[in-house]
């Protein structure tokens, strides 16, 4: 039995015994479903194997949006989970070499457990994969999480992963959905694991073993030929002998579902996805960043709540956009915006265009005192939704904004993407129609069986208000009281709520990772502290930092 004392977070009871389970499997599927805890018992399961002398490296290969899940120093899983007497050091293997370790012990780096986090775009580079290579061996342990990205076996980025395979003694596979368009899933994930699972080398292997084929068949009904020999062009029409399948897998395999997990709380630890600044972005940032410094930095004007409003702009580019927001308590002043020349810095007072309403949603970007400059949080939204359309049939995501403009564009982009979501919003001075159409969607009562969409405002969650036909909350842009955001975020949390509640932010981040203003107010918010208090000195402490 181990011995978990020196977990931080106590596991639950189906993590403790899939932790002791993972450490005596050298390749292991875990096939749980989503937020039933498998990042901390892979955390927990090297720990072990490290104490124990079996591995002294781990490496993480994740999507882009979730390597800092996996890293980041403060918020990732890694920080959180990391014994506080086990020496520690985390490289986050990208663009720029990031780096953290466990300051409590002056070990040598031959002493430490050594993470490294990387995702699966990043090493379809043949020099980056190169450079990955040494720090694989017999001791090594390969995670993927969110093994499907390797389910297409001619991907570069699957024999990019096979090649770490390879040369690492133990892997293990994290997905929670690893069929969901076909058994054909399973070829290249079940051979990432060990070639003795499937003894199919060859796809045409699997393919003979397990799907029912027939010739697609052209004009006149004659089946099309290979242009390059070996008869008819086949596809599949079924599948068969799936039991043999499940066979196969089932000795390295883990699968547990929320529902069958009756210790695991209403209410999950959040998890942070990164969303990368393009280097166009990041200089609008880092401009408005450094001017705003020196402004705050001048006693005569700068004061602590006029700095708080300042570095709402600075939020305002993190999520893709400048505008839309006049200043407060500044006399004589302008907008901080786009100039003509492309620059940020102060601007013309003007008029703010019409607010637009919930179906003109998209012409809010063409605004002439709005302006786009970018879309990183929108795509990682995308492909956030894309990952719970994967994993749930219809999906009900409730999604929290700090400004009007972006729950606009949010609305514009799921209703252009994902035209089987039925989409609505809750904002201040919407109507009152309006307003309960986006509550029927959540409410338990009323809530279609349909996917759903609601963007909202922060703070116009008020109490009373039931959202409990969802459990997945998205943080696009957070604002400064900790005690507002805890209120709306409940909205999904009480009496009918039938589901462990999964909670996501999306931080922006520079090209080479660099923090922004997002991870200021998340460490903030997360701690209980209002950034609104902050002075003009903890500010530019707090800007210089990044």
């Amino acid at each position: 039995m181990l011995d978990f004392s020196n977990c931080r977070l106590p596991p639950f009871r189906h993590q403790a015994e899939d932790t002791e389970w993972l450490t005596q499997h050298p390749y292991a599927f875990i096939a749980s479903e989503m937020r039933t805890g498998k990042t901390k018992i892979v955390i927990d399961a090297a720990q072990f194997l490290f104490e124990a002398g079996v591995i002294d490296k781990v490496i993480v290969v994740a999507p882009a949006p979730v390597r800092d899940v996996w890293y980041d120093p403060t918020l990732g899983e890694i920080a959180k989970h990391t014994w506080t007497d086990l020496p520690t050091t985390v490289v986050d293997y990208h663009s720029r070499l990031r780096t953290w370790t466990n300051k409590s012990f002056t070990a040598t780096k031959f002493e430490r457990l050594q993470w490294f986090i990387t995702n699966f775009e990043f090493i379809r580079s043949k020099n980056r994969l190169g450079q990955l290579m040494p720090a694989c061996g017999p001791r090594t342990l390969l995670v993927l999480d969110e093994s499907s990205f390797v389910k297409n076996w001619a991907a570069q980025q699957t024999k990019a992963c096979l090649q770490l395979r390879r040369a690492c003694g133990r892997v293990v596979l994290l997905n929670g959905t690893p069929i969901f368009h076909s058994p054909m899933d399973l070829f290249s994930q079940g051979n990432l694991l060990h070639p003795s699972i499937l003894e199919c080398k060859y796809v045409t292997h699997f393919k003979a073993r397990y799907a029912i084929q027939e010739p697609i068949l052209g004009h006149g009904g004659k089946p099309l030929q290979n242009p390059r020999g070996g008869g008819a062009i086949q596809r599949i029409a079924g599948w068969t002998n799936l039991e043999d399948l499940q066979r196969r897998f089932a000795p390295c395999t883990v699968r547990r579902l929320q529902k069958d997990c009756l210790d695991l709380p209403p209410k999950l630890d959040p998890v942070t996805l990164t969303a990368t600044l393009t280097p166009e972005t990041w200089r609008a940032y880092r401009d408005m960043r450094d001017q705003l410094v020196v402004w705050l930095k001048d006693d005569r004007v700068a004061t602590g709540a006029t700095a708080a409003v300042r570095v709402m702009r600075l939020a305002q580019i993190t999520s893709g956009f400048v505008g839309g927001i006049e200043d407060a308590n500044v006399e004589g002043e302008g907008q901080w915006g786009l100039l003509d020349d492309g620059s940020v810095g102060l601007a013309s007072t003007g008029t703010l265009p019409k607010e637009p309403t919930l179906n003109d949603s998209a012409s809010i970007v063409d605004a002439s005192r709005v302006h786009e400059v970018g879309r990183e949080k929108l795509d990682v939204l995308h492909w956030f939704i894309g990952q719970m359309l994967e994993k749930e049939d219809h999906p009900k995501i409730v999604v929290w904004c700090r400004f009007r403009v972006e729950m606009f564009r949010m609305l514009a982009m799921v209703r252009e993407k994902y035209p089987q979501f039925t989409t609505s919003a809750i904002c201040g001075g919407q109507k009152r129609a309006e307003r309960l159409e986006a509550l029927s969607l959540l409410k338990p009562e009323t809530s279609p069986d349909m996917p759903i969409f609601v963007a909202g405002i922060e703070g116009t969650g008020s109490f009373g208000l039931d959202m409990t036909a969802s459990h997945t909350c998205v943080t696009m842009s957070g604002g400064y009281s900790p005690g507002k955001s805890a209120q709306t975020l409940d909205r999904v949390y009480g009496p009918g709520q039938r589901h462990p509640i999964s909670y996501f932010s999306i931080l922006a981040v520079g090209p080479r990772g660099q923090r922004t203003v997002d991870h200021q107010i998340e460490v903030a918010r997360r701690s209980g502290e209002d950034v609104a208090t902050w002075t003009s000195a903890a500010w530019i402490r707090a800007l210089e930092e990044e």
